[in-house]
């Protein structure tokens, strides 16, 4: 039988010593490449750690906290960040958030007449950060009265660049690309439930606007499909013609125009999964949609009921 297991890890810092949380009422982690900010909740019996006094003093805002979960004693770390805010009702609730956190409080006021990415996000970011980001032209940018995290946010409506944490690094326009990980899941062994849908490539319907951002500054834009379509944002680099950009487009279409699942499956805590990882589903039952999904994102729920789960959504096809 498997025992359920948590560590909460609240490092040492001026006010106080570390502090290990191993009985927890629940954990949920909600994690995705699209949102910017990973969140968790942990609750916690308030008699069981801290006096009402003591509460106040020991966990603040901003602090740093790790979360690992498993089974059996063997954990995995499954979030870090830090507290955004401490909810000191009967039992404690600890609202986290990752290290987006903190360039929510950073300000920018700042314009680029031809910047790249990198420019962008090396002259914004404080120098102790780690960063993996992709090599994107995008002109002319301003930006005003905003934060670091604000800027981030307007990259990705304006320009379809996403940026993450994973761990302490933040990744920047790059989805999908760096993650080797692979995940197995099998309908008749490891999957608690699943609301996946299957959908043939004929019933897609599906509107790509691409765009590219050239380095004389000039940009270039078409779109390709289902004019009522779901509307997909492709960003290119230095295609001048407008022929060339559409062909391009249209091929990207032809990709996602495919046989295969979408929606979401539930499983156990292990085996970990994180967004980014590619999902490999097989069944007994109907191996003719046995595939390779890419994961959108994850939510980890953990209970004292007890309960270990993860939600996983499934994203797009991935390449054999």
């Amino acid at each position: 039988m498997n025992v359920m297991s948590a560590n909460i890890w609240l490092p040492k810092n001026r006010r106080r010593d570390e502090i290990f949380v191993e009985r927890v009422s629940s954990v949920m982690i909600e994690s995705s490449w699209e949102n910017l900010t990973d969140t968790a909740e942990i609750v916690i019996p308030r008699k069981t750690y801290f006096s009402y006094d003591s509460l106040h003093e020991k966990l603040k805002r901003g602090d740093a906290v790790t979360i690992a979960l498993g089974y059996n004693g063997e954990l995995f770390k499954v979030f870090e960040g830090v507290i955004a805010k401490v909810v000191t009702d009967a039992p404690v609730r600890i609202l986290c958030e990752d290290y987006m956190y903190a360039l929510k409080q950073i300000r920018v006021n700042k314009s680029w007449k031809f910047a790249s990415l990198k420019d962008i996000i090396t002259d914004i970011l404080p120098s102790d950060y780690n960063t993996d980001i992709a090599d994107i032209t995008l002109g002319a940018v301003k930006i005003e009265q905003s934060t670091v995290a604000g800027t981030l946010e307007y990259l990705q409506s304006e320009f379809s660049i996403y940026s993450y944490f994973k761990g302490k690094t933040l990744v920047s326009g790059k989805i999908y690309t760096d993650n080797t990980e692979v995940v197995n899941y099998d309908f008749e062994k490891n999957i608690v439930s699943q609301g996946l849908m299957y959908k043939y490539a004929d019933d897609l319907r599906i509107k790509v606007t691409a765009e590219s951002f050239n380095a004389d500054g000039k940009t270039t834009k078409v779109s390709v499909g289902d004019g009522d379509g779901v509307e997909s944002k492709l960003i290119y680099r230095n295609v001048k013609s407008e022929s060339e950009l559409k062909k391009r487009a249209q091929d990207d279409l032809e990709r996602m125009k495919t046989d295969g699942y979408e929606g979401t499956l539930v499983t156990f805590g292990q085996p970990f999964v994180a967004h980014g990882y590619t999902a490999n589903l097989t069944s007994r039952d109907y191996p003719e949609r046995n595939g390779k999904y890419y994961v959108d994102a994850v939510t980890t729920e953990f209970d004292s009921s007890p309960a270990f789960r993860r939600t996983v959504t499934i994203g797009k096809k991935a390449s054999a």
